[in-house]
């Protein structure tokens, strides 16, 4: 049996994430691990539940102000669990796919509307997370000498992505005009598929992207606040075991983490590549790296524990039926 790229780059991602989460269970101790079920703070737990489940709210709100009201506030906000569901426990790839056929198949959403707001929501997260991992590491730039190339190459690729997508969507109609011109000159839309893809583009062009001429600020405004809900989530985690360390560290590492998650090498909720970036991040804060590392199976634990909850209410509103019906259309078609 002859395998697919496909299949061979998800093998090979499903391989770093056991090796490298492998790496972070071969560093805890024992005892430290059995003595940080003993500490467990059940008020701080709740706390991050809720913060979690705040996030998924505020995602929901800034998707049904980039879509409008051909969707149902609260329709949507049982679409995006699903989205987050599927995207925390198996890929974020597989959590976008599923939202883009809910919202075509269930509410007859055009996909170009769909990934509009999705591209739109991941680039107001992309700047919200680069402003903060550049106050962060200023901050506590003396505590990360080891990591000043990485970080410092990490900001300017993320800035130019930035600028990039800033560019390509303030001049996406002359870009298109351009584009097109030399497809004439050339005479290259004869092709077939050179057609669809033309076809394709000129949808997503002239697509509106927000339906307030506000709605940029608004979407800023919740990347902030998704943000915040997050940060709120990863320290009360935290605590949960008892790690006490400062809120500027915690913000390094979450933000750095987070942009870490716009490249698609993770798998399951970025089993291990998030788990051993926390094993060296924290540790450059003085945090002991045997009990850190029960620490953060413990978060690994908790994390899929919120996601997990989130099932039966999936199963309750009907979600099974409406995953089931998920599809994203192969042809497409006008709406």
């Amino acid at each position: 049996m002859v395998l697919g790229k496909h299949t061979v780059w998800q093998m090979v991602k499903v391989a770093i994430a056991f090796g490298l989460i492998g790496i972070v269970i071969s560093e805890v101790n024992l005892e430290s691990f059995a003595d940080l079920w003993k500490r467990v703070s059940v008020p701080w737990f709740v706390l991050s539940i809720l913060a979690f489940y705040t996030s998924i709210w505020l995602m929901a709100r800034r998707y049904w102000l980039l879509i409008g009201p051909q969707v149902a506030f609260y329709d949507l906000l049982h679409f995006v669990l699903y989205q987050n569901l599927v995207g925390n426990l198996i890929t974020t790839v597989a959590g976008a796919a599923w939202y883009v056929g809910i919202l075509r198949n269930q509410r007859n959403i055009g996909i170009s509307t769909s990934v509009s707001s999705l591209m739109v929501a991941r680039f107001g997260d992309l700047v919200t997370l680069l402003v903060s991992l550049t106050i962060a590491a200023l901050i506590v730039w003396r505590e990360i000498s080891t990591v000043h190339l990485a970080v410092a190459v990490l900001v300017f690729v993320v800035t130019g992505i930035a600028v990039c997508g800033f560019v390509l969507f303030a001049f996406r109609h002359l870009l298109f005009q351009l584009g097109t011109a030399i497809l004439d000159r050339y005479q290259l839309k004869q092709n077939p598929f050179v057609h669809s893809c033309v076809d394709a583009l000129t949808e997503c062009v002239n697509q509106k992207v927000t339906a307030h001429p506000v709605s940029f600020a608004w979407v800023s405004a919740y990347s902030i606040l998704i943000l915040g809900s997050m940060l709120l989530f990863a320290y009360s985690s935290l605590q949960i075991f008892g790690v006490h360390i400062e809120i500027w560290p915690v913000i390094f590492v979450v933000t750095f983490t987070q942009l870490l998650s716009f490249l698609p090498i993770q798998v399951f909720g970025g089993l291990g590549l998030y788990d051993f970036t926390y094993l060296y991040l924290y540790g450059l804060f003085v945090v002991e790296r045997s009990e850190f590392a029960a620490v953060i199976v413990g978060l690994r634990v908790c994390y899929y524990l919120a996601n997990l909850a989130l099932l039966p209410l999936v199963i309750m509103t009907g979600g099974s039926n409406r995953l089931n019906s998920a599809e994203i259309p192969m042809k497409k078609e006008n709406v």
